[in-house]
């Protein structure tokens, strides 16, 4: 005889649903941890005015095309030690 209560063995919540649903939770925070990170980075772009870099001395060191790219050099550093204490003492 046939019983007259039939069960239906997908719908039970096992170990496979349980994982599914750790999956789907994990991947709405993951989403929502990224959305976050970008709101900041969109954020932090809109204040500096998206500056990354110094673009003025970016292209003083791409003047040269026949020479190696350099730092911009400090004036103060291209002096000599007797130049440095005469201004030092003037300025005290």
């Amino acid at each position: 005889m046939q019983s007259s209560k039939t069960e239906d063995p997908c719908a039970d919540f096992g170990a496979i649903q349980r994982n599914a649903v750790i999956w789907f939770i994990a991947c709405i925070a993951i989403g929502i941890f990224i959305c976050v990170k970008c709101a900041n980075i969109d954020s932090w772009m809109y204040h500096s005015n998206a500056e990354t870099l110094d673009y003025s001395a970016y292209r003083e060191n791409r003047l040269a095309t026949f020479t190696l790219p350099s730092e911009a050099t400090d004036k103060r550093t291209a002096q000599s030690i007797a130049s440095v204490t005469r201004r030092l003492k003037k300025d005290n």
